[in-house]
């Protein structure tokens, strides 16, 4: 009997746990049935291709951790590659805010709480037709280690990365034309880059600034603890060293002081 049992566990450690798949969704709404609920929360890597709607989202959501109400769930979700879905109106609200109500989605945005308290994502590639990034869509997300906005994305809502603990770099695509109060609460952060192409921000070393580079708009909270204002920088935005609690020392460049 013993060897019988011996055997029985040996066999479960050979069955290799489910932890990558890249799936394609035909129909929106269906990638629940496609993955099942078997593999829902052992996969740690997902890659997605073709339209979601709400109904899938929130799947993705319970498989990064967590629920429609912003509770935990047993989702081991790590790496969520979106680049080739397109995000679609329709299906079921994927979050439920205390206030707000239900949220759904809409087209080509990433949404309003869309990833809100998905702790177990770390890795998150956007849809590359993408064009707005709503407000605290990935609030909570302490496991998340960078951002990387398609050119695609014209608007960043408010909050968008506010708690976002393990962030460290965010790039900004050509298009963006909008950002809102987006870099709080990452006490990580050490660069925020902009694309030469965009028409409307710039940055200086990793810093955010307007187009003319002109304007300090964001200092990234772990950047340095000793910071020159760069020649040229004649403004300096409200909240701009917000948070940046590392931050010991500031120079202030001649032309600023007249």
């Amino acid at each position: 009997m013993k060897n019988f049992y011996s055997f029985l566990i040996a066999a479960a450690l050979a069955i290799p746990a489910a932890e990558a798949k890249e799936v394609a969704v035909v129909t929106p709404g269906t990638l629940s049935s496609i993955i099942g609920n078997d593999e829902k929360y052992k996969l740690t890597e997902l890659a997605v291709d073709g339209e979601i709607n709400g109904t899938d989202v929130l799947f993705l959501r319970e498989m990064a951790g967590a629920d429609i109400n912003g509770d935990k769930t047993e989702g081991s979700l790590n790496t969520l590659d979106l680049s080739r879905a397109k995000i679609v109106g329709g299906g079921t609200p994927y979050f439920h805010h205390a206030l707000y109500g239900d949220i759904s989605t809409t087209n080509d945005a990433v949404g309003d709480y869309m990833f809100y308290g998905c702790e177990s994502l770390a890795n998150f590639t956007f849809p590359t037709g993408a064009t707005a990034v709503g407000s605290a869509s990935f609030y909570g997300c302490t496991g998340l280690k960078r951002a990387d906005l398609p050119d695609a994305v014209t608007t960043l809502g408010e909050n968008v990365f506010q708690g976002c603990n393990s962030l460290q770099t965010i790039t900004i695509g050509s298009g963006m034309q909008s950002i809102a109060g987006t870099f709080y609460g990452c006490p990580a952060l050490k660069s925020i880059t902009v694309s030469v192409a965009n028409g409307n921000y710039a940055d200086i070393d990793g810093v955010l600034t307007d187009k003319a580079k002109t304007k300090l708009l964001s200092f990234p909270s772990a950047k340095a603890a000793d910071y020159a204002i760069p020649q040229g920088i004649s403004t300096i935005c409200s909240y701009a060293f917000f948070e940046s609690e590392g931050l010991e020392k500031v120079t202030i460049s001649p032309e600023m002081l007249g």
